[in-house]
């Protein structure tokens, strides 16, 4: 099945989700909805949150709901395995593929691509995968993932990584090297507003801040044993919490046998507006990612980059994709993972040297301007897309089989 778009002058973009979007998101939807030189339909399963993340097009495939068979129920909930794309899905699937006049696949998650393996060893088309953290680390502990997830790496066209070490995580998995493309998250740069810190006047306290989901590689239980450390030197200071997951009730355990409960406040989930003006009241940002114990991992995560866009001195770990981002010392400050008595050295250290805030945080606010303004990441997406265009066409020529040319008389990017 190869199809071209003949009723614009656009290739069209089909981005694939089994589930589109969780309100988590948004780097996400930012990514899709940037998109200038595809017409662009979004396909899932399951939509959520269309009113924050509205799309011009878009298709559900909802077929009819039929009894498992017996293998299949063996398959799901025994065996567990990977859920896959049935039949009735995938013929609908196409069928939309086909309606749209889809040219090109782009796969979010390395998990929906597990699940729509029938799909794509049927697919004409070229398509791209993209691997965000635990899909390419935690997931492949599961014995069908590790087994399964060559024949992805073998069909598609593209792989997209969030850092340059996950993309050597792939490859150790068995991608091949010359698929793999790195495409760094994007921030708008108009919207998290660079502001240099200073000191606080009087009583008012420093305020360390932390923005992600409550889960545990973002490690929120050392942050807030290191925070302990830092309360009883240094009394003048809190700590906000924002985001929400599993771990809330953990957290608010510990806070309490902790006797932070006026010093540590979870405030939870903020949409962006509410997250800005939180990240505005405070003085020094820290995250402090670990490898969870079923070994998830981080790509680089998009908090600390909106957090240095903003003027605020970051304190992190050295864990997976952040040193590509860190600089330590220059551009904020890196301390081994699960090591609490380092963090709240750092965290101490950086309260009593206000002088080095602006001086960091502008190299850092440069930094995310020279390589993850999400204009420039979309543009650079964007050439990935229309590379594995080429990639295809190529190979449907070398094979005698053409597919038309879907690409514009010049590419918006050189390669």
């Amino acid at each position: 099945m190869a199809f071209m778009n003949t009723s614009c002058n656009k290739p069209v973009l089909g981005v694939y989700a089994y589930t589109f979007l969780n309100a988590v998101e948004k780097h996400i939807y930012r990514q899709v909805a940037g998109i200038q030189s595809f017409e662009v339909v979004a396909f899932y399963k399951e939509r959520l949150n269309a009113d924050i993340f509205p799309m011009e097009q878009e298709c559900g495939i909802n077929p009819k709901r039929m009894p498992l068979h017996p293998q299949k129920l063996w398959h799901k909930y025994i065996g567990r395995q990977p859920s896959f794309v049935y039949r009735g899905y995938k013929d609908r699937m196409l069928a939309g593929l086909e309606e749209h006049k889809v040219d090109l696949l782009h796969i979010y998650f390395g998990h929906n691509a597990i699940q729509a393996l029938p799909l794509i060893e049927d697919l004409q088309l070229p398509f791209v995968v993209s691997f965000h953290g635990k899909d390419a680390s935690a997931f492949f502990n599961e014995p069908q993932y590790a087994a399964q997830m060559p024949r992805v790496f073998q069909k598609a066209t593209l792989v997209f990584v969030r850092s340059n070490i996950m993309g050597q995580a792939l490859v150790a998995r068995g991608c091949p090297p010359e698929k793999i493309r790195v495409t760094y998250a994007g921030i708008s740069l108009r919207q998290f507003v660079y502001h240099p810190r200073i000191l606080p006047i009087g009583k008012e306290p420093v305020r360390f801040i932390q923005s992600c989901r409550l889960i545990p590689k973002k490690g929120l239980d050392t942050l807030i044993e290191a925070f302990h450390q830092v309360q009883q030197q240094s009394p003048n200071c809190s700590l906000e919490i924002i985001g929400a997951g599993p771990m809330e009730k953990a957290l608010k355990q510990q806070i309490q046998q902790l006797g932070l409960q006026d010093k540590v406040f979870l405030r939870g989930y903020l949409e962006t507006p509410a997250l800005i003006d939180a990240l505005q009241a405070s003085h020094i940002f820290v995250h402090p990612s670990q490898t969870d114990p079923d070994g998830d991992q981080e790509g680089i995560p998009n908090a600390i980059l909106e957090a240095m866009a903003m003027g605020l001195p970051v304190i992190t770990t050295d864990h997976a994709g952040i040193p590509e981002l860190i600089t330590n010392g220059q551009n904020g400050v890196m301390v081994p993972e699960r090591d609490v008595t380092a963090l709240a050295n750092a965290m101490l250290a950086m309260m009593r040297r206000p002088e080095t805030w602006e001086p960091m945080s502008r190299v850092a606010r440069k930094l995310v301007a020279d390589r993850h303004d999400i204009h420039q990441q979309i543009r650079r997406l964007e050439s990935y897309y229309y590379e594995a265009l080429r990639i295809h066409l190529n190979a449907e020529l070398m094979t005698g089989h053409t597919l038309g040319s879907v690409m514009p008389t010049k590419d918006p990017l050189p390669l």
